[in-house]
């Protein structure tokens, strides 16, 4: 056995002394003074601690940032959701279908930071103005791209930064290119090619308005209006100072200019007043432009009203345009967009006329509950779909039964001080315009069976007129 020397420490020594020395190192720490608690950091001072906010990115200085990778200085950084919603609009015009290649495309041109997209079918030329978050002074892009798969391109490149979609794109006129690595290349066209812009300045002014709630608007009147191109005049909405109205011959919507949430400020059309004949595209687009929208009637000549008709039947002839700022979510500074219209060349016929100025009989029913209905008779009846309304002293029945296809359970409503009588409808223009009125009860109108039904909104804003079909 080995014999350990004087004065040396055994293991055992050893380990006693390293759990004393940690002891004593504890000891210390919890003697510690405790420092002051410094007062807790708000979340933009946080996340200026930590990156450089992003609108202070200009030129070279896009690269210092932590989060993103190193940029190339000729290309833009653009708020995704921002230039999607753009691209969106321009879309929503651009014919994808035309034999025409360069109609499929918007036309980008850069400036800088400033960024405009442009579209048209020969028709209507849409016109949007962006700003975007980082652009070099001497950036110049003028180019022509499909714009649906630009649509797809910008939402295959995002990037995230500071809880932000961002998309970083390019171009040197030959080609665009997405992404921070340029993962997505489109081809172009050239933009001497694209149509050149509207120019009104050799046009009149002839009005002015501002529309407020243009949704609700749209949604009224949109699906009265014709879709047989033969009829041309009646593919609009015939706008005036006073009331709006479209029509297919069939049915008929018109409504007030002046509701609690809707209304039309407009300027009267020469002495005799008169209006303009908008297209019901033109028309179902200003509804997705936000709650106001401003528009100008330019022309040259004013349509006569025929003979014995009412002279605010008077007819604009030119072009309208409608402006838009600051429409994006989220909001970007000198946004805007500008469409450009043909309006309707012609006399909008005497719709007045068939509006029966008083009803026999009136009874208010619930508009869900028929619009629930008339769906299931859809299912029933599909495109040739008519409904069986009859009166009774107290109820009103909606029933439908086609022994070739099949048959709906009916609906019964109650009423008072119902006159017996019974009349066929087409179900799709009755809920068109029950559901246009836009409210919880709707006024049911009828004079007798060969007379056309009134639609009224509680609010008496909307009147649709639904003729009766003949085989009653």
């Amino acid at each position: 056995m080995p014999v350990t020397p004087p004065g040396a420490l055994t293991d055992i020594d050893k380990a006693v002394q390293a759990v004393k020395e940690s002891k004593a190192r504890a000891k210390q720490v919890r003697a510690k003074p405790a420092k002051e608690s410094e007062p807790a950091k708000t979340e933009v001072e946080a996340k200026a601690a930590t990156t450089t906010p992003l609108k202070v990115f200009r030129g070279e200085d896009i690269n210092e940032s932590p989060v993103l990778p190193r940029i190339e200085t000729g290309d833009l950084i653009v708020n995704a959701a921002t230039l999607t919603q753009a691209l969106r609009q321009v879309a929503g015009v651009v014919n994808n279908t035309s034999s025409l290649p360069i109609l499929t495309q918007t036309r980008i041109t850069v400036d800088g930071d400033k960024i405009t997209l442009m579209g048209t079918d020969l028709d209507t030329f849409i016109e949007v103005n962006l700003k975007a978050l980082h652009g070099a002074s001497k950036l110049k892009i003028d180019c022509c791209v499909d714009v649906k798969r630009m649509i797809h391109a910008v939402s295959e490149s995002q990037i995230s930064y500071l809880k932000e979609k961002l998309v970083v794109f390019g171009s040197d006129n030959a080609k665009v290119w997405f992404g921070v690595k340029r993962e997505i290349t489109l081809l172009t066209m050239e933009s001497k090619d694209f149509p050149p812009t509207p120019d009104l300045s050799k046009n009149a002014k002839l009005t002015k308005g501002t529309f407020r709630d243009p949704a609700k608007f749209a949604k009224a009147l949109t699906p009265a209006a014709s879709e047989d191109e033969s009829r041309y005049i009646l593919q609009g909405v015939f706008v005036t100072p006073e009331a709006l109205a479209a029509t297919d011959g069939r049915r008929l919507h018109t409504v007030g200019a002046e509701n609690c949430s809707a209304k039309l400020v407009m300027e009267k059309v020469g002495k005799d007043g008169g209006g303009i004949i908008m297209p019901t595209a033109m028309f179902e687009r200003i509804g997705s432009f936000g709650d106001t929208v401003d528009f100008e009637v330019f022309g040259r000549k004013v349509a006569k009203a025929k003979k014995g008709d009412p002279k605010d039947l008077n007819t604009l002839v030119g072009a309208v345009q409608v402006r838009v700022k600051n429409r994006f979510t989220p909001s970007v500074e000198e946004s805007s967009i500008t469409m450009t219209s043909k309006l309707i060349d012609g006399i909008y016929p005497n719709y007045k006329q068939v509006i029966p100025h008083e009803a026999a009989q009136t009874h208010e029913v619930n508009a869900g509950a028929v619009l629930r209905h008339l769906r299931k008779t859809d299912v029933v009846e599909g495109d040739a779909s008519l409904v069986k309304l009859t009166i009774e002293t107290n109820r009103l029945t909606i029933s439908v039964n086609n022994p070739d296809i099949g048959k709906a359970d009916h609906l019964e409503l109650p009423v008072k001080d119902g006159t017996p009588m019974a009349m066929t409808l087409n179900s799709r223009y009755l809920a068109d315009a029950v559901g246009s009125a836009q409210t919880e009860i709707v006024r049911l109108g009828f004079v007798d069976a060969l007379t056309p039904i009134v639609v009224e909104g509680s609010d008496s804003w909307l009147r649709g007129v639904v003729m009766p079909c003949r085989n009653s």
